[in-house]
């Protein structure tokens, strides 16, 4: 009897540390959501709004001497690059959250799960409803990131081939 109060006190302790577990991980994923709607994304706009202010300060000098013409479509490349770049950008942003949403709502049902021990049909078929649904978001997140970047990259790249052009012709 004894015996049995033991083994019922520590599937009790595993349960307790698995709810724990979820518990945390819905929280560490709510601090995600946040955080990665800051970092990367702030280091993206900056750059590619910095960028579009050069290319534009850079249209008007090149107004006022003949440059112009010579140079206007790799001023209009770069400014596409860095558009696009900053408006997938901001498509990740809502994608990001779409993804730790579903994370979270996962993490609950888990949490049930440990807890009551019991989903029903419906919960069982949610949860991995929410689990695809999240890895379709964290994969459109990631490709639009990766889009992102090498858009910014682009537009920063042209805007040096821009400044490189412009220098030599004028030597």
């Amino acid at each position: 009897m004894k015996g049995n109060k033991t083994k019922k006190n520590k599937e009790k302790s595993i349960d307790f540390l698995q709810y724990e577990m979820w518990n945390n991980h819905i929280n560490n994923v709510n601090e995600n959501i946040n955080y990665s709607m800051r970092r990367m994304d702030l280091l993206i706009i900056t750059l590619c709004g910095g960028g579009l202010f050069v290319l534009f300060e850079s249209l008007k000098e090149l107004k006022q001497s003949e440059n112009l013409i010579q140079f206007k479509s790799i001023i209009f490349l770069s400014g596409i690059f860095f558009l696009i770049s900053i408006i997938l950008n901001f498509l990740s942003q809502l994608s990001s959250y779409e993804a730790n949403i579903y994370e979270v709502k996962y993490a609950q049902l888990q949490l049930k799960d440990i807890g009551h021990k019991t989903l029903d049909k419906g919960e069982k078929k949610s949860s991995e409803e929410f689990d695809k649904k999240k890895n379709k978001y964290d994969m459109k997140t990631k490709y639009l990131n990766l889009f992102s970047v090498l858009l910014m990259l682009s537009g920063l790249i042209t805007i040096v081939i821009l400044y490189v052009l412009i220098f030599w012709v004028e030597l």
